[in-house]
């Protein structure tokens, strides 16, 4: 599968410049399937030619050319064919320029001598050769007419017209700005200032053809290194982002695994995987916003070959480009000494294989998830609401491999959810940051679990005895400090007042919300806690979600919070309403103590330890 690396560079121009000429008459380019289509739109293609320009008539305006360098220019040459791996954009709008020209130039030899054919591409099947093909096609009257109908209305780019020929009538219109007038186009032609608007076109093409410079890199290797080179010679054109690098890797992976070699089948793999990248691409324009991206499947796919190949669990800690990045060039032979991934490279890992079947399924499990979303009740929504709020949010991958594995059967998917929700919930408000064994350890063994492989895992890790007393005690003590545990707890808290109401789960959960001192953290005069509330403060018994909008209005004011109009009856939370009102009031009098809010801290701990421990019987009174 590797390849020996070669690589040649020079300095090319377009013709007359022998063995170092673009156009030498024999080299057709081609841009391979895994290039995107040509995109350059209307500043990209304007800034060339009036850098072209300018340097044709001298950037000092002393009216003597300079040459211009327009960049570089990678080259594949593979399988008799010339593969055009940077410098797509330049290339094409520099032949788009040249049918312009010759439509406006009619008699001009040089332009005359130009085929046109001299790039091909494969991109997006036959589509993008049969746009490629209209625009060599375009006769001056249609590109004229084009051209004048875009004049009159300059804000609106014509209809239904490919990108090529769209391109063709930004440039005729540019060259128009540029004051060149063609040789026969007016009658007093000959007046002494119609002289000085016309072009000396074969000047400027003798310009454009010898003094425009390329640096033209060749390579000869695998596309894995070939793009490594791409990567750090290119300041413009193709993102090389993780779904990029991926889709051409794949490529060249599924290509090198071909029984037959013939070209067919090298574009039906490129079409299977473009087909999961639109299918990503067509759920996000059905749904109006972004929903996921290839980005995230990727990150996905990355924890699933972990898992079902048993690989070092430090790879889950890997950012998604590198983890791919080293996985090719381990499998392509570039370094087979990446340590995390020697198991592949030394062939102990039996019948290793990326396999485009394993991605569309996430893609579709992916897709299920989110569409689940709607038809839950609230109490799987607080669930995966807290998945969410906990320090492992970003191991919601588990519920896609989930779903890819039990496909015909998900009827338990809620039940994983809830007994993974309530493991992340107890380290979560146990330990302040994440933990290594939960995040790696937890996460390898869930996902071995799912994909049958030998694993230990009921997806249930709980604290042990010890640190369970120790999560009591934290329930108990001061918590305000501790910004994802207050979240939590008043998140559960509230949620488990309205178990019967279903359109509150997602207030709680996404409005504006603030954690409020009912006793506030300082007096209305003084800027210290108020005597005899130093136990209680920041305790449970103390604290309650609400709205930020008022909280904010009735700053630290007793008074203010028992307002109906900006106060606590103005709250749409039940926990505020049903509970902490009644609470903190008799009459129209604020009536809230330190032995109130002892016995609230003494409810409130056993309601969410209950909670955290299974207590299907918390959830059954909630639902009452």
């Amino acid at each position: 599968m590797s390849q020996e690396f070669e690589i040649k560079a020079g300095t090319f121009v377009f013709k007359n410049g022998g063995d170092n000429s673009i156009l030498d008459g024999t080299t057709t380019y081609t841009i391979p399937v895994y290039q995107r289509p040509y995109s350059w739109h209307k500043e990209q293609v304007v800034r060339l030619i009036r850098d072209i320009f300018e340097s044709f008539r001298g950037v000092e305006g002393d009216k003597k050319s300079e040459p211009m360098f327009i960049g570089t220019m990678q080259l594949k040459p593979e399988d008799g064919k010339t593969y055009i791996i940077d410098g797509q954009q330049r290339l094409t709008t520099s032949l788009i320029l040249f049918k312009v020209l010759l439509l406006r130039y009619p008699k001009n030899e040089e332009l005359q001598n130009i085929d046109l054919s001299w790039i091909e591409t494969q991109v997006s099947a036959e589509e993008q050769q049969n746009k490629l093909n209209d625009l060599k096609k375009l006769c001056k009257g249609e590109l004229d007419k084009l051209t004048e109908e875009a004049n009159i209305d300059r804000k609106k780019e014509a209809k239904n017209i490919n990108h090529y020929i769209q391109n063709a009538i930004v440039i005729n219109q540019e060259l128009d700005k540029q004051i060149i007038i063609d040789d026969e186009s007016e009658a007093d032609s000959n007046s002494e200032e119609s002289k000085a608007k016309k072009l000396d076109i074969d000047k400027f093409i003798g310009y454009f053809f010898t003094k425009i410079h390329f640096v033209v890199i060749e390579t000869k290797a695998g596309i894995s290194k070939t793009l490594k080179i791409f990567d750090a010679i290119n300041t413009t054109g193709l993102d090389l982002n993780t779904g990029d690098i991926f889709k051409i890797r794949m490529y060249e992976y599924l290509k090198n695994n071909l029984a037959s070699e013939s070209t067919q089948n090298e574009n039906k793999i490129f079409e299977s995987i473009n087909e999961l990248y639109e299918e990503v691409e067509k759920f996000n324009k059905e749904e109006e916003k972004k929903i996921t991206s290839i980005q995230e499947i990727l990150r996905i796919y990355q924890f699933y070959l972990i898992g079902k190949y048993d690989l070092p669990v430090v790879l889950y800690s890997f950012a998604t480009d590198t983890f791919y990045e080293r996985l090719f060039e381990t499998l392509f032979k570039i370094n087979t000494n990446w340590p995390n991934f020697k198991k592949i490279a030394k062939k102990e890992i039996d019948e290793f294989k990326l396999d485009l079947d394993e991605i569309k399924g996430l893609i579709d499990a992916r897709i299920e998830r989110y569409k689940t979303w709607d038809n839950m009740n609230v109490e799987n929504k607080m669930y995966r609401y807290l998945w969410s709020w906990s320090r492992y949010g970003n191991r919601k991958m588990l519920m896609d491999i989930y779903l890819y594995k039990n496909t015909k059967n998900n009827n338990g998917f809620e039940g994983f959810v809830k007994d993974i929700v309530i493991t992340f919930l107890q380290y979560s408000l146990y330990y302040d940051r994440s933990i290594y064994k939960i995040n790696r350890g937890f996460t390898h063994e869930t996902i071995k679990s799912l994909l049958n492989i030998n694993s230990n895992t009921n997806f249930k890790k709980t604290l042990i005895e010890e640190d369970q007393k120790g999560l009591q005690k934290r329930l108990k003590g001061n918590i305000f400090h501790l910004t994802t545990a207050k979240n939590i707890l008043c998140r559960i808290s509230a949620s488990l007042e309205i178990l019967k109401k279903n359109d509150e789960i997602d207030y709680i959960f996404t409005g504006e919300m603030d954690i409020e001192h009912i006793q506030s953290h300082t007096d209305e005069n003084e800027k210290t806690v108020p005597e005899g509330w130093e136990a209680y403060i920041n305790t449970l018994g103390n604290l309650v979600l609400l709205e930020r909008s008022i909280n904010r209005s009735v700053s630290n004011k007793s008074d203010k919070k028992i307002e109906n109009e900006k106060g606590y009856p103005s709250s749409k939370l039940t926990i505020v309403n049903l509970r902490v009102l009644s609470l903190v009031t008799e009459g129209e009098k604020w009536v809230w103590d330190t032995t109130k809010s002892k016995i609230r801290k003494e409810n409130e701990v056993e309601k969410i330890w209950k909670f955290l421990c299974l207590d299907n019987k918390i959830l059954k009174e909630a639902k009452q």
